[in-house]
């Protein structure tokens, strides 16, 4: 998982910092969501 261009890490500390991260549009970013 990538945020604003940056790999993200999850660990013991921050397993919820996806849920306080504000999701704004970027330009030039395509985001596809798969399941």
């Amino acid at each position: 998982l990538y945020i604003d261009g940056r790999k993200f890490i999850a660990m013991k500390e921050n397993p919820e910092i996806l849920d306080d991260w504000p999701l704004h549009r970027t330009k030039d970013t395509v985001t596809t969501i798969s399941l």
